[in-house]
């Protein structure tokens, strides 16, 4: 009976053993597999962050390409440093197309360069017949660059009887006396002009 107590002892003890033997690998893989488990979520955190911002930098790349032709069109209107003369010589082209004497006035451009989009004011002061001066206003809106016009003052040149006068055109003492036709007006407008730095 002896032998049959120790080996039932002996298979215990071994069958115990093995139990604790296996709870502590049974734990142990647990413990891995929570571990694991976190550095997936992790990971998958981290993917899914990587994942939202990859579909945000498309959504921003698709909606610069839509935008982009915007951008050149803008890019093109804004005048830039140096195109002073262009922009003054496009506006004698079009007085002289319609027949209109024409001063312009704009404040100079700072001695020390652009740096950013620069605001410049800039008045433009017409004599001429008014289909002309509607014409002159109409060309120069279709013109690629962008003015801002802010205030246009048109007014009839004083006539005695229908003949020529001499006289100030709009008060503005601009062109000084000059001889005046029949059916002119004179015509101060005024606005901004925006610049940037030259490329």
């Amino acid at each position: 009976m002896r032998v049959k107590i120790n080996k039932n002892l002996f298979f215990s003890l071994l069958v115990f053993i093995g139990f604790v033997i296996s709870a502590v690998i049974l734990v142990n893989t647990v413990n891995k597999i929570i571990d694991l488990k976190k550095q997936i979520n992790i990971q998958y955190a981290k993917l899914d962050k990587l994942y939202k911002q990859g579909k945000l930098i498309k959504k921003i790349k698709l909606d610069f390409d839509k935008i982009k032709p915007e951008i050149t069109l803008l890019d093109n209107a804004l005048l830039r440093e140096g195109d002073e003369l262009v922009l003054i010589t496009t506006l004698e082209k079009i007085a002289l197309k319609y027949n209109l004497d024409q001063y312009i006035s704009m404040k100079e451009l700072p001695q020390n360069g652009i740096k950013d989009i620069t605001k410049i004011p800039i008045t433009v002061t017409l004599n001429g017949n008014f289909v002309d001066v509607i014409k002159y206003i109409k060309e120069l809106e279709e013109q690629p660059f962008y003015i801002n016009w802010q205030d246009i003052n048109i007014t009839s040149s004083v006539m005695v009887s229908g003949s020529k006068q001499k006289g100030r055109i709009a008060g503005s003492g601009v062109f000084g006396d000059e001889t005046l036709k029949p059916g002119s007006v004179s015509v101060i407008i005024s606005g901004n002009t925006y610049w940037v730095p030259k490329n």
